[in-house]
């Protein structure tokens, strides 16, 4: 019997290209069709796609599978910070399941405006900070 669950949609903004496509490649060879990869080097584009994405729910014409939706953000590009991004980006979602912030461990102002916000923080370079994002999201899911 095929498996049947729901994928995880993991939105995923970077402005560096290369951080972008090594990253979302670890992520696929770890998770497979298990997380659904979006990937933007423009937070604005992303946070279009997130409006269209809604509209689309909240229409009736958009599948449910993008009801299950975690975020994870680069901490620093150059239209806007990282915990911006992920503000607006909560405010068009009604409930991402998980929201983070990828950071360098160098940035500490943005990791603790990071958790004020309450965003969850995955550290840079450390892909093993990223996967561990991933799985709280997957077993939140389960729950």
């Amino acid at each position: 019997m095929p498996d049947e669950r729901i994928p995880l949609t993991l939105i995923y903004v970077d402005d560096e290209p290369l951080v972008l496509r090594v990253t979302m490649r670890r992520i696929e060879k770890r998770y497979g069709d298990r997380v659904e990869r979006l990937e933007f080097q423009d937070p604005s584009a992303a946070l279009e796609r997130l409006h269209l994405v809604m509209s689309g729910i909240n229409s009736g014409s958009a599948s449910a599978e993008y009801a299950r939706i975690a975020i994870l953000s680069d901490g620093e590009m150059p239209s806007m910070t990282g915990v911006a991004f992920l503000s607006a980006a909560c405010e068009i979602l009604s409930a991402p399941i998980l929201v983070g912030a990828c950071l360098y461990s160098g940035t500490p102002d943005l990791i603790k405006r990071a958790r004020e916000e309450k965003f969850d923080t995955a550290l840079k370079p450390d892909i093993d900070s990223v996967f561990n994002f991933i799985d709280r999201c997957l077993a939140l899911m389960e729950t």
